[in-house]
């Protein structure tokens, strides 16, 4: 068996976001608008997509660089 490598993208952040404005709706903050550091942090170890989604925020954010 040959093994194909594909090349990494470098708009993969493209295709990890699915719904777009997912958790701005859910905390009801209009999307131009940050959503604040304290919500997230807050909902950071909730289950389900609602977690998945504020994880992967905080970690575009840095927050998981910065809490190092």
């Amino acid at each position: 068996m040959s093994k194909i490598r594909r090349k990494r993208s470098r708009k993969w952040i493209k295709g990890a976001v699915h719904k777009r404005g997912a958790l701005h709706r859910h905390y009801g903050i209009p999307l131009r608008k940050k959503i604040p550091l304290r919500l997230l942090v807050r909902d950071q170890h909730k289950k389900g997509k609602l977690g998945q989604r504020v994880r992967f925020a905080l970690g575009r954010r840095g927050y998981y660089k910065r809490a190092r």
